[in-house]
């Protein structure tokens, strides 16, 4: 089986079954996750209080955005 592993540089192919190391996300990134949800959530829901928009609309669009 095949693994790709994107770095910083490009992606990497090589197998998965003879690489004996698997790279697991770090608790520092669940919490830069979280950090960067929130700050997201309050400016967009600070952004849009005086317009019609749902926050929760705006939020919907950047997470397309930002997912792509």
């Amino acid at each position: 089986m095949a693994a790709v592993v994107v770095a910083a540089d490009g992606p990497i192919i090589g197998n998965a079954s003879s690489s004996g190391t698997s790279e697991s996300p770090l608790p520092e990134d669940a919490v830069v996750f979280f950090g960067l949800s929130l700050v997201l959530g309050i400016a967009s829901r600070h952004l849009l209080r005086g317009t019609r928009v749902p926050y929760t609309v705006a939020l919907l669009v950047l997470g397309i955005t930002l997912g792509r």
